[in-house]
């Protein structure tokens, strides 16, 4: 870290653009006319007169005033106001602060591969703005983003927004290094008929989702490729139908399986490299949910990973589970069991781990890392959010609406920060996806009709007008404060 420089941004403002004094040009004269010339033999003739020609007055230039540069940071000079002030705003709305009260100071940093980067920070520690060194050497000034910020770290902070369409969610997404598409690859959306492979079809549309993330430099994660809850109606038909017999049943769901993975895997081969391959298979003994698959194969976990690894030796695969973020209850210790089994064996497996936590059940971030560091494989959290619903600010204190709502922004953007740093911390977890985008389109609200429904969930890091809130800005101070370090 260098030399810091302060400056409020009304002085931002005040900038003004001088120009040097012209140099007089004397006028043009005129060439004088030639005299009428007598020809020898002839009757004399008058040549043409020539007009006289005006030599171009040179335009003065005007000469513009070095920006001034930052103290202690050679040719990085000041952002401008205007990029300033507009991401001041939804910070200074998000944190309920006035804008014109927000200060910004500015350090610099090493990313992890020791290029330097400057970046303005506000009063709270909250990374604003960031200034990279273009490929000729030119400082160049940007918002500052969560993707922005991971890229220096050399991790991967994403978003899965999946089905919602609404305006500002593609936009927004962009604003991560990282993005998860999932449902839009379930296995009804790309299979909807037996044999006919589609990417494009009713709200999924995964080729477009692959291809902007392509254009805007995202690492893509995809997936879930076999999961329960996502199987075709006629796959479900056809393993179902007792009229035939069982093992014709067994060989047929173990093709369609197969060409099911190698069709998707092989069309995105060279753009997807990592896969949710098995994702929730819970044991039909237990009762928790039906599964078709399982009920004609058993489990049918190594057989997938074998068909994956068979359709891309290079790429990660990974085993993800629901409620497995802890070590004593869960799906945690039979999940690492299962990835130790596939470990041993030669695969290229990572852990999925879910992580939708509620703010009032949080693990102690010692139990984080515990769980992270124990599975012996890279560790991708790939469904996270945080439920607020049970959090209640005293009523007295926070008399209104607005307060409250604050309050409780608040407290979640602290947890929010707390988790993060536990991840971080683990070492093994470089790839940290957010679980929906908007509050309203969040799986939490989406319907009153299930369990888990609330409407006090507020579990993403956006309003339900795909605005950020304080837990937003709360992964960015974790990612610059470990930078820092």
């Amino acid at each position: 870290m260098k030399a810091t420089a302060l400056l409020f941004i009304t002085a931002l403002l005040v900038l003004v653009a001088c120009q040097s004094a012209p140099t007089a040009t004397p006028a043009p004269t005129n060439a004088p006319l030639p005299t009428n010339t007598l020809l020898p033999t002839a009757t004399p003739t008058l040549t043409n007169t020539p007009t006289a020609t005006a030599t171009p007055t040179a335009t003065p230039t005007a000469t513009a005033t070095p920006k001034p540069t930052i103290e202690g940071m050679k040719d990085v000079t000041y952002p401008d106001s205007k990029l300033l002030a507009g991401v001041i705003r939804p910070y200074a709305k998000a944190i309920g602060l006035d804008s014109e009260k927000v200060q910004v100071s500015y350090k610099q940093f090493k990313d992890y591969q020791s290029n330097p980067f400057v970046v303005g920070i506000s009063q709270d520690g909250t990374p604003l703005v960031i200034a990279s060194q273009s490929k000729d050497g030119k400082w160049e000034w940007s918002e500052a983003t969560p993707g922005k910020m991971a890229d220096k770290k050399g991790v991967k902070v994403g978003i899965s927004y999946g089905y919602v369409h609404v305006p500002g969610v593609i936009e927004t997404s962009k604003q991560f290094n990282l993005n998860f598409v999932s449902y839009d690859l379930f296995w009804r959306n790309t299979e909807p008929e037996p044999g006919k492979i589609t990417f494009s079809y009713r709200y999924a549309e995964s080729e477009k989702q692959v291809s902007r993330s392509v254009e805007a430099n995202q690492d893509i994660i995809g997936g879930p490729l076999i999961m329960w809850e996502t199987y075709p109606e006629w796959f479900i038909n056809l393993v179902r139908n007792t009229a035939v017999p069982i093992a014709e049943r067994q060989e047929k769901a173990r093709q369609a399986v197969k060409a099911y993975i190698v069709s998707v895997m092989s069309h995105f081969k060279g753009r997807i490299n990592k896969w949710v391959v098995v994702n929730e298979f819970h044991p039909l003994s237990g009762g928790l949910h039906p599964d078709a698959l399982q009920e004609i194969l058993g489990d049918y976990r190594e057989y997938a990973f074998q068909v994956a690894r068979e359709v891309d030796p290079d790429a990660t695969l990974i085993y993800s589970n629901g409620s497995n973020h802890n070590l004593k209850t869960g799906w945690g210790l039979k999940d690492k069991e299962f990835i130790g089994q596939l470990k041993s064996k030669g695969y290229k497996v990572a852990w999925g781990v879910q992580l939708h936590l509620f703010a009032s059940n949080v693990p102690p971030k010692e139990e984080l890392v515990e769980l992270f560091t124990s599975a012996g494989v890279p560790v991708f959290v790939l469904e996270h959010d945080l439920d607020i619903r049970d959090i209640r600010p005293d009523s007295q204190k926070f008399k209104t609406p607005e307060e409250m709502t604050k309050e409780r922004f608040r407290v979640q953007a602290q947890i929010e920060a707390d988790v993060l740093r536990a991840v971080i911390e683990s070492g093994v977890c470089n790839h940290y996806i957010f679980w929906s985008l908007g509050d309203k389109y969040s799986w939490k609200e989406e319907n009153p009709k299930y369990s888990w429904y609330s409407p006090d969930a507020d579990a993403t890091l956006f309003t339900d007008d795909i605005q950020p809130k304080p837990n937003y800005y709360a992964v960015m101070r974790v990612l610059l404060e470990r930078l820092a370090k």
